[in-house]
């Protein structure tokens, strides 16, 4: 039971201060774990609602933003339920532009009793997803006192009984207010461990600075967490899981990349194509792809879409290769779509048009000279 303060808003739901509702004549107490266990309920309805009813709209959203980009599939389980918790209130769905929540909301509002419950509820609607950084472990409490990255607000948050949690450590969470005490997440949370704060600091930082490049107008940290949550994800959690696993991979120096993702494809690309090129047919590969990104800056977020395209363009050559694959095939190989390989390669074919034409003229060793970094 926690007790009302006078500036608090009041347990009744009205939207007032409760010095000016039920607190006027009288101090009254209410059962919080009752409203938390009620949210709690909720929740599940929500996340059940949204896979009864969009669960293909939510799996194409999480493939196209990042497919199968990690092997990690604690990573993956985790990147696909932050994105479907920003899906339900950020994504609209049909033509009516509504987000699932203001669907869920529509449907389900009148059944939710609890004036407080429902109040809360309401304030979910652009529920914004939020990094913090774990100060303290209150253990005896169950609470853990957690620092928003951007606007420094302090907030105490219910501990997962399960879970330790350790200074320093960062948490990507969907917060909300229970009372001026206390706040609790929705549903659940990505922890990253403590040994990794300070590259993720500046995982985060770097890439802030990527997307500022990337766009017209700079913004603010907590604008790209808001806006650009699934980039941040990727940037943040991905890429530099996937650099991890490519750091044995051979590398082509004097190439200096305006994107992290454009040499990760290159990287992408050179591990597909090892077992079966010749070294120096990688390198122009792997060169057509840094010429393609100097003129079109793409923003790869399937790295064998794009790295699938550069090798069937190379197969056009007839150089280096044991087998000759189809565009099918090599759908197969990158485990990516067939008929969106094929749009790539139309769209690469195009911009490449003039190197590729002066490759069949001057032959691959000149062709590595020609191009000019």
């Amino acid at each position: 039971m926690l007790k009302s303060q006078r500036n608090d808003p009041c347990p009744c739901g009205s939207g007032n201060k409760y010095k000016k509702c039920c607190g006027k004549n009288n101090v009254v107490t209410f059962p919080t774990h009752i409203i938390e266990n009620e949210l709690k309920v909720i929740q599940n309805e929500i996340f059940d609602f949204t896979m009864q009813n969009y669960e293909k709209d939510i799996e194409d959203l999480f493939h196209e933003s990042f497919h199968t980009l990690s092997d990690i599939e604690k990573l993956n389980s985790s990147l696909a339920f932050l994105s479907t918790i920003w899906a339900v209130f950020h994504e609209p769905f049909g033509q009516n532009g509504k987000t699932i929540f203001d669907d869920y909301l529509n449907r389900n509002i009148a059944k939710i009793k609890r004036t407080q419950t429902r109040h809360i509820v309401r304030e979910w609607k652009g529920l914004k997803p939020s990094v913090f950084r774990v100060i303290k472990d209150h253990s005896d409490d169950l609470l853990v006192e957690m620092k928003n990255i951007v606007t420094e607000e302090i907030v105490f948050v219910t501990l997962n009984a399960e879970e330790i949690f350790m200074k320093d450590q960062f948490i990507i969470a969907y917060s909300y207010k229970i009372n001026s005490q206390k706040h609790d997440v929705f549903i659940s949370h990505l922890s990253i461990p403590a040994a990794l704060s300070i590259e993720t600091e500046v995982n985060i930082e770097k890439s802030l600075a990527v997307m500022n490049e990337l766009i017209d107008k700079p913004i603010n940290l907590e604008k790209y967490i808001e806006e650009y949550f699934t980039e941040f994800l990727l940037d943040v959690l991905v890429l530099p899981a996937l650099a991890d696993d490519f750091t044995d991979l051979p590398k082509i120096e004097g190439l200096n990349w305006h994107d992290p993702r454009h040499e990760l494809v290159a990287i992408h690309l050179a591990n597909h194509m090892q077992d079966e090129y010749q070294k120096e047919v990688i390198t122009i590969a792997q060169m057509l792809w840094f010429v393609y990104c100097k003129k079109v800056d793409p923003q790869p977020n399937k790295l064998g879409l794009y790295a699938g395209a550069i090798e069937y363009l190379i197969n056009e050559f007839n150089i280096g290769k044991i087998n000759y694959y189809t565009q099918k095939a090599l759908a197969k190989k990158y485990a990516v779509n067939s008929s969106t390989l094929s749009i790539r390669i139309r769209e690469i074919r195009e911009v490449l048009s003039d190197e590729m034409e002066r490759f069949d003229q001057i032959g691959i060793d000149e062709f590595k000279e020609d191009i000019k970094f």
